[in-house]
């Protein structure tokens, strides 16, 4: 969550949370200044995450980071400017749109999950390093939410898949999602 970085006098600047807070501070003429910058409280159990900090040519600060909702939920925010002339913050959402995939012990397979922003028709399919369909997993018109898949690690036919690299795909109309993954027997 910390940064650090210099202006253009060498001065340090650096970006910190404490208390529930993204703080900035600054050094100048031998004296330390600290500023809030925004609340990142986490919500629900969720994690806040700096991400950068750069100082452009004209000495004022530019700051990302990461304010994550939910899960896979996220908004990137950003400040702009100086503390003595006002910091500026904005935000960007993004897509609500994901797929992951982990492995599952308790069933000994994988656990794939997929978020919808809104109700699609979607298609979640699993693809074997040569581009073979191993499985088709869902293929069907859902309403937006959260979903998660409970995966044997069996293909269409009820075999048990190889070790090896597999990717999953969440097709959403013209949109592709991956993710990549290993199994290893």
């Amino acid at each position: 969550m910390n940064s650090l970085c210099f202006d253009r006098d060498g001065n340090p600047r650096i970006t910190y949370r404490a208390q529930g807070w993204l703080k900035y501070a600054w050094k100048h003429n031998g004296v330390w200044y600290s500023e809030k910058i925004d609340s990142i409280m986490p919500k629900g159990g969720a994690q806040a995450s700096y991400t950068g900090l750069e100082i452009d040519k004209n000495g004022y600060a530019h700051i990302s980071y990461n304010d994550e909702e939910v899960w896979m939920y996220s908004t990137t925010k950003y400040a702009t400017g100086y503390p003595e002339v006002g910091i500026n913050i904005g935000l960007e959402k993004h897509d609500k749109t994901a797929l992951s995939v982990c492995p599952d012990l308790v069933y000994n397979g994988a656990k794939i999950k997929y978020t919808l922003d809104e109700r699609r028709s979607i298609n979640v399919s699993i693809y074997n390093v040569l581009g073979q369909k191993v499985l088709n997993l869902v293929n069907e018109k859902i309403d937006a939410g959260r979903y998660t898949y409970y995966w044997n690690l069996k293909d269409d036919q009820k075999r048990d898949v190889r070790s090896g690299i597999y990717f999953c795909y969440l097709r959403i109309q013209e949109r592709l999602l991956t993710s990549k993954f290993i199994i290893t027997r």
